[in-house]
């Protein structure tokens, strides 16, 4: 699809011992260029990254969001994990 779109996929390495992505290593593949993130699973297993990540390219942030299995997010009583969201800027 990235390509389709006129993208260039640019892809991360996984941890090696939980074979799923990490904070660290997007952050090694980040360049201004970077529309967003697609993140696969292995095995429905994904450690690290849960959730929605939103971009803000101004700031430089990327908000993780962990919303439970089965929740409406556009219902004004939805709430995330406790902890959720997290905030980390890319700088």
């Amino acid at each position: 699809m990235v390509i389709c779109a006129g993208g260039v996929p640019v892809f991360a390495d996984v941890d090696k011992y939980t074979i799923t992505i990490n904070l660290e290593n997007i952050k090694k593949c980040y360049t201004p260029d970077v529309a967003g993130i697609l993140i696969t699973h292995n095995h429905q297993i994904n450690k690290d990254i849960d959730g929605i990540i939103k971009f803000k390219k101004d700031t430089k942030d990327v908000t993780f969001e962990c919303w439970p299995r089965y929740v409406d997010i556009t219902k004004d009583d939805a709430s995330q994990f406790l902890g959720w969201p997290i905030t980390v800027s890319l700088d």
